[in-house]
């Protein structure tokens, strides 16, 4: 086994030509220099944030796959095989039931067929039907298929269910968006508020002040959806969200919603388990990746160190396990929030460790929004790589790369907003004295092939995909030195 670091700069990529300058050598020497006279190439990344970037890069895949699970379930009209599915449409129908809500998720164009199946195979055609769609891109491009999302939704629908309230994912979380989440909880119960009729007119809005989709304040687009008592509460969701929050508002509001629900007589299910929400049943269990990083270095006997902020951790070890939260024993965490990654000596120990094979270190830059944070931020993770350049000299093998780029506006030191684009190229450079460049070539791939790279750079004998490939003689040097 050799010992390998991932050094992962997560939210920066290779900048696109009509970005604003935010990477420069002046920014960060010891990367620039290391592009330059290390083992360098190009991946391609579909993702577009922290979550995305780690799934792809663990399984392959960037599309949650409870999509295609629910695809069979449509095409094959599976739902009323579901017990939870029974049990709930039985209680849609019963006498003195509420309203239906469901607060669906905008993770693919394709939901809304999904839906359309899932309301009809309820027969509940004289039962009020409130669609809630929660937007969860943080692109600004995004916003087109959105848009036509909720046209689908509008026109194709019954006649017995219309939207209601719509906003972004984040507003979920009352710790960074208290203002927003009690707005939006404070709409639920009046089932009023800020009204647009025509979505498309707040869409424009919405993108004319760069407000990302998954950060976009409540609004609603039809009314008198508010919460009564006997009404059920369906989150139509992919992958697990963390929606416990808002259950508990819902269940407990505060005074000064001036709920007149009665209480305990909301019914809550999901389509898969929500985290941290036992109480809330769901139809299917969590749909897993056949593949994922912790299988592949189980496979070839390698252990790892992820180092990680406490508030991904949750998010890395599902994506790591393959969309599960079990575990296979070949990961480990550890926090860091002390600001660890940046202490010399604990960080020599850790290298140190013959526990490990492979150890993760995850930076990011995707959470500043104005230049001169983001370039302050930059330059304190290229000291950090200097220090791991010099800790791993000689000894181990060092893999500078990333698992997405942001593209965004940002506040220029000059008072203009203008857009950073790392979005699409990330870049991968190994710096390894063990390597001898002049025989081998620096491939491209997309981001799963990072991991192949690294498994292989851990484990020479591992039968995997990687960006380093032997250097192809040219056919004069065939002719001449024929072995």
């Amino acid at each position: 086994m050799n010992k390998t670091v991932l050094f992962l700069i997560n939210g920066l990529g290779i900048e696109h030509g009509d970005s604003c300058d935010i990477y420069s050598k002046e920014v960060m020497p010891v990367m620039d220099d290391a592009a330059i006279h290390e083992c360098f190439s190009q991946i391609e990344s579909k993702a577009v944030d922290y979550t995305t970037g780690y799934q792809i890069f663990s399984t392959g895949s960037v599309d949650a796959l409870a999509f295609p699970f629910i695809d069979k379930v449509v095409d094959d009209n599976l739902w009323g095989q579901n017990p939870v599915f029974q049990k709930l449409m039985s209680s849609l129908q019963a006498e003195g039931s509420g309203k239906l809500h469901i607060l669906c998720f905008l993770d693919s164009p394709r939901i809304s067929d999904h839906l359309k199946n899932f309301v009809s195979s309820l027969n509940i055609p004289n039962k009020q039907v409130f669609i809630h769609p929660i937007m969860t891109n943080p692109t600004i491009d995004s916003y087109k298929a959105i848009a036509k999302t909720l046209s689908k939704i509008t026109y194709e629908s019954p006649s017995n269910v219309k939207i209601g309230m719509v906003f972004g994912k984040n507003i979920l979380d009352p710790s960074a968006h208290l203002n927003e989440f009690n707005d939006l909880g404070r709409m639920f119960f009046r089932g009023s508020g800020e009204k647009w009729t025509d979505s498309q007119q707040k869409i424009d809005s919405l993108i004319s002040f760069n407000t990302l989709p998954n950060e976009a304040k409540v609004f609603c687009v039809n009314d008198q959806f508010g919460l009564q008592s006997n009404d059920t509460i369906f989150f139509y969701n992919y992958d697990g969200v963390d929606c416990s929050k808002f259950v508990e508002t819902l269940m407990n509001p505060p005074m000064f919603f001036n709920s007149q629900v009665q209480a305990g007589s909301l019914h809550f299910y999901s389509l898969f388990p929500l985290l941290n929400t036992p109480n809330v049943e769901k139809l299917y269990d969590n749909v897993t990746s056949e593949f994922s990083m912790a299988k592949a270095l189980k496979q070839y006997g390698i252990k790892a160190l992820i180092l990680v902020d406490q508030a991904n951790l949750g998010t890395t070890n599902f994506m790591v396990n393959g969309l599960s939260s079990s575990n296979e024993g070949v990961v480990d965490y550890a926090l860091t929030d002390s600001g660890i990654l940046f202490q010399k000596e604990q960080m020599q120990a850790i290298l140190a460790n013959p526990q490990y094979s492979l150890i993760v270190i995850n930076h990011r830059i995707d959470q500043y929004t104005d230049e001169a944070s983001m370039k302050q931020a930059m330059k304190q993770i290229d000291d950090n790589l200097a220090m791991m350049k010099e800790l791993c000299a000689d000894k181990y093998s060092l893999v500078v790369s990333s698992l997405f780029g942001i593209k965004r506006e940002i506040m220029l030191e000059k008072g203009v907003s203008a857009t950073v684009d790392f979005s699409t190229m990330l870049p991968v450079i190994i710096i390894d004295s063990k390597i001898d460049k002049a025989k081998i070539m620096m491939g491209r791939g997309s981001l799963y092939s990072l991991l192949g790279t690294v498994v292989k750079l851990v484990n020479p004998d591992a039968k995997v995909d990687s960006l380093i490939k032997p250097k192809k003689k040219s056919f004069l040097h065939s002719l001449l030195y024929k072995n």
